[in-house]
């Protein structure tokens, strides 16, 4: 009978009821209330619409109990994981929250980085292991942990005996790297050409092993990460530091932003984010 009246009970302010009303007329192409001098009184078209409208929002007030209900009694997270950073530490992570968490359990599927930021977008996984930067728009994130992008070359090659390159020292050398669906194919277009040159890709690889392979057997000089060259030593390789940042690898934890996490991937992204270390929180 009153919209300043309904709209205190609801919260909102009188101009936002009434604009929510209009909106509805308008979707609907009638007039459901109108003003009298005792208030505000339903049309013939708003008697029709109120009791159907009230099975509508019971129908989805049940639907979301249900719903609810389910994601409490859930009790196994699935985990997406961007390649390498499960090998990296993701592994002794999972050990550790199973030992602390044996109620619960937890699935783990590996993806090229851009496929798991898809796959928890899409709600295939709840929480994932991604590769920053990621999309503020669509995920919350947490950085884990931070490692430095590095140029693996033969010991022969003139590059081999510098500890330190520059982006510029890239330009003209024909380059392995990882193919489209990893951040750093995408992060080291970005550097080469803020440092004004495109890079010279030769190949583009699906997993980290086979340019670290090709780099031993005389090949190209490959764009790498430090703990990946630490995994696959070479007497025949040497990794070189790249000064900067922008090559960083650097693995985050996220998960679709602003949604309610189910209890045990409330309890796995809690625990993580316990573990990571200080600096990078």
């Amino acid at each position: 009978g009153s919209f300043s009246a309904a709209a205190e009970k609801l919260f909102i302010s009188q101009q936002g009821l009434s604009m929510a009303v209009l909106r509805l007329e308008k979707e609907l192409s009638c007039t459901l209330l109108k003003r009298t001098t005792a208030g505000v009184e339903l049309t013939e078209q708003g008697e029709y619409l109120l009791p159907r409208a009230k099975e509508i929002v019971a129908a989805v007030v049940a639907c979301e109990g249900h719903f609810e209900e389910l994601r409490r009694r859930k009790t196994t997270v699935e985990v997406a994981c961007a390649y390498g950073v499960m090998g990296e530490f993701g592994g002794q992570l999972i050990r550790d929250f199973r030992a602390q968490f044996p109620d619960f359990s937890i699935t783990v599927a590996e993806y090229p980085d851009k496929l798991c930021e898809q796959a928890v977008a899409e709600g295939q996984a709840e929480v994932g292991f991604a590769v920053a930067p990621v999309d503020g728009r669509t995920f919350d994130s947490k950085i884990i942990r931070s490692n430095q992008g590095c140029l693996v070359v033969h010991k022969d090659h003139p590059l081999a005996a510098r500890d330190i390159i520059q982006i510029s020292d890239l330009k003209g050398i024909p380059l392995m790297v990882m193919n489209e669906s990893f951040k750093v194919y995408r992060n080291l277009l970005a550097c080469c050409r803020e440092a004004g040159f495109e890079p010279s890709i030769s190949f583009k690889a699906g997993e980290a092993s086979i340019i670290q392979k090709l780099v031993a057997d005389g090949g190209d000089p490959g764009i790498a990460v430090d703990f990946i060259c630490e995994e696959f030593q070479n007497p025949h390789v040497k990794a070189v530091r790249i000064a900067g940042t922008a090559l960083k690898w650097c693995p985050c934890l996220i998960r679709r932003k602003g949604e309610e996490l189910s209890v045990p991937a409330a309890a796995f992204w809690r625990f993580v984010v316990k573990r990571i270390p200080s600096e990078e929180r």
